[in-house]
């Protein structure tokens, strides 16, 4: 009994030894950062400071959430089976009165991708600055959100970052 012991805490501390990372989720990263759009930066200091402009993107469709790019975290959007589904229950009671929602025609900037096991999230930022108030006081900042599009089990691992930018090209239109 004691040998016993020392294995299963290894086991459950290491996990498997068959257990290896999901190469699929790299290799669709990369490839969709390779061929979809090119990334911007953004001051890890300054939210609103932009210090790489990649790809202006045109918002196509309304229901985008969207923060004030100097507050921590961005508010995340769902889209689901093609449909936008804004925050609720708790998400929404977190969310303050900053919270815009980006328009038709707003242009937003991608600055991170992640691939998840069922979900692709994008995050955007606002090329143009927008006023707020905070405090009493007027400022201007831009906006940031996240877009994260949920799938079915085991659909990323099978498709393409084409066909991802067929999707995303529904709610986010590549400028000249």
């Amino acid at each position: 009994m004691r040998s016993f012991i020392p294995v299963l805490v290894t086991l459950l501390v290491a996990g498997p030894a068959s257990a290896e990372p999901d190469e699929w989720k790299k290799r669709l990263e990369q490839a969709l950062e390779a061929s979809t759009y090119t990334k911007s930066d953004v001051s890890a200091i300054d939210g609103n400071r932009l210090t790489k402009e990649g790809t202006a993107l045109l918002v196509r469709r309304t229901g985008i959430l969207a923060s004030p790019a100097r507050h921590l975290g961005a508010v995340n959007t769902r889209v689901r089976h093609g449909r936008i589904e804004q925050p609720g229950g708790v998400s929404a009671w977190f969310s303050d009165r900053t919270t815009t929602q980006l328009r038709i025609g707003d242009v937003v900037y991608l600055t991170d991708v992640e691939v998840r096991d069922r979900a692709i999230v994008l995050e955007v930022v606002t090329r143009d600055f927008a006023p707020m108030i905070e405090r009493g006081s007027t400022t201007q900042t831009r906006y940031k959100g996240q877009v994260e599009f949920e799938f079915d089990e085991g659909y990323l691992s099978t498709v393409t970052a084409d066909d991802l930018r067929r999707m995303f090209d529904a709610y986010f239109e590549a400028l000249p």
